[in-house]
């Protein structure tokens, strides 16, 4: 590479070599000039990267891609989690709602009283009387 480059021009040689998003190259792009000017107690204008600090950049973002992705993968698999036991909650829930709706009409509780408490229709009561045991 030979000129000036910006972020922008970074992220999406990385995309280009490697796949990673632009947004998310862009931000570790940044984020490795920081480490940089810290480091070496300068500053890099981000629309005028020259060759050599871009070489490297794109190098050190490549090198932090791998650890990126498998925080990614492990927020993925916990948000999956989540989602699982949410749905255990969720149909649990129901279950109990349901067997509460019919016993509530068991014991004399109106259909238009059920509808209100719940905010279900009289459709949604009556599918739930069908598939609930009495």
């Amino acid at each position: 590479m030979t000129g000036a480059f910006s972020v922008e021009d970074i992220s999406i040689a990385v995309h280009r070599r490697s796949g990673l998003d632009t947004a998310l190259g862009e931000e570790l792009v940044r984020e490795q000039i920081g480490t940089i000017e810290q480091s070496e107690n300068r500053v890099i204008d981000p629309e005028q990267i020259g060759a050599d600090d871009t070489e490297r950049l794109v190098r050190l973002v490549e090198k932090v891609q791998p650890e990126v992705a498998a925080r990614s993968l492990d927020d993925l698999y916990d948000a999956q989690v989540r989602c699982r036991d949410a749905v255990e909650h969720l149909e649990e829930a129901r279950a109990h709602r349901d067997a509460a709706v019919c016993a509530a009409l068991a014991t004399g509780v109106s259909w238009d009283e059920v509808t209100t408490t719940t905010g279900l229709s009289r459709g949604q009561i009556a599918d739930i009387r069908k598939v609930q045991p009495r």
